[in-house]
């Protein structure tokens, strides 16, 4: 990867560490630099002086598994926001009057039209808001339903965020014994990365 991509604190970089970071796959939608970042915030010293490659290698190893937590903590809200649309569909087929909704009936065309006007037009997610609480619902109904309809994959997600924990801890605890003081630094700021990544998830959880 260029240098310029990267910023200026690249150019300090063994050649090998730079083409680590630059071939270390990531998922459609993420960002290179993004990755980077993190690296560089993990990298830093209070006295910034010189590294080893082996004090190199353990940053990018714990930048992965850290760029790795924040990575399942979006994928929970994204699943959530994903799962929006069925989730105003269910709600309309719930509270419609038009009998039982079963694809290719009334009840089901109709809901449909509600869901898509819902996306389409404040007044249209006004109506629909006003459909769910005739119908019983809290004006959270939309996200609530999100979540549960996520509810069992968002479990599988939580497994794996537990098993990325464990293996940053294990991985923080071998540090520990090897590098005392560069594992505290790494800790720090493996927490500051993580409690950004939460924040940001917490901001963008309400659907409506």
């Amino acid at each position: 990867m260029p240098n310029e991509l990267l910023g200026e604190e690249a150019r300090a970089l063994p050649r090998a560490i730079r083409a680590m970071i630059a071939n270390t796959p990531l998922l459609p939608g993420e960002e290179r630099k993004d990755f980077a970042e993190l690296f560089f915030e993990l990298e830093r010293t209070p006295d910034g002086g010189p590294k080893t490659m082996a004090e190199y290698v353990m940053i990018l190893e714990a930048t992965k598994l850290i760029f790795n937590l924040q990575r399942l903590e979006r994928r929970r809200v994204q699943l959530i926001e994903h799962l929006c649309p069925a989730a105003v569909m269910t709600l309309h087929i719930r509270v419609s009057k038009d009998g039982l909704a079963e694809p290719g009936s009334l009840a089901y065309s109709t809901a449909s039209s509600q869901t898509r006007a819902y996306f389409n037009s404040e007044d249209g997610r006004k109506k629909s808001a006003e459909s769910f609480r005739q119908g019983g619902y809290s004006p959270h109904a939309v996200d609530s339903e999100s979540y549960l309809q996520a509810h069992p994959v968002i479990m599988a997600i939580e497994r794996q965020v537990a098993v990325a924990e464990r293996l940053l801890m294990s991985f923080l605890r071998v540090l520990d014994q090897r590098y005392a003081r560069r594992a505290e630094e790494i800790r720090r700021a493996a927490a500051r990365a993580l409690a950004r990544g939460r924040s940001g998830s917490s901001q963008n959880a309400g659907l409506t």
